[in-house]
């Protein structure tokens, strides 16, 4: 799971909870630096650069703001810019939430490992439905769930192709039962 960082006994999900603005991010900030970076070559860029190297300083910028736009896009994809972050403490047995933009922890609560399953979260896409497997901690299971702000009763964790949720959920009872 690209949202997952794990260290000793600690796993932490990076989780939107609904909230769009790392995906607006990602949409807008490389269309945005393409745009000034643009504008302040033109503007100032071709006073200072021969004629004949204009064309060669433009791919310059171009490569640039597509190397800087993938960055951005991989960052998004690992979770950087998600708004929670869900923590499992193994040793304390606690998993607690939270908020990187009011810098606050949200909740705190006792971790009960068989709590965690796979469920699948609904997904339209132009007014068709698609199902995508996801690693969900709550007390009632549901066959399908929702994104949502992260809650101690119901906790979307992340999506993965299923074999990989069934690993991080097999790594993790096998982290609980090294202990």
């Amino acid at each position: 799971m690209v949202n997952l960082n794990r260290s000793e006994n600690l796993y932490k999900f990076s989780v939107n909870g609904g909230d769009t603005q790392a995906t607006k991010m990602g949409l807008w900030l490389p269309l945005l630096l393409a745009v000034v970076l643009g504008g302040v070559y033109r503007q100032f860029g071709e006073r200072f650069v021969s004629p004949e190297f204009v064309l060669y300083g433009w791919i310059g910028l171009g490569v640039l703001i597509v190397l800087i736009s993938v960055s951005i896009l991989i960052s998004i994809s690992n979770g950087n810019f998600s708004r929670f972050v869900v923590k499992i403490d193994l040793e304390n047995a606690e998993i607690s939430a939270y908020d990187r933009i009011r810098s606050e922890s949200i909740w705190t609560s006792d971790f009960y490992p068989q709590y965690l399953y796979l469920s699948e979260i609904l997904v339209d896409i132009n007014g068709e439905e698609y199902t995508y497997p996801a690693l969900v901690y709550a007390e009632e299971q549901f066959e399908f769930v929702e994104e949502a702000v992260p809650y101690p009763d119901r906790v979307i964790l992340g999506y993965a192709e299923k074999q990989h949720i069934e690993t991080v959920i097999k790594q993790i009872h096998q982290d609980i039962a090294d202990q």
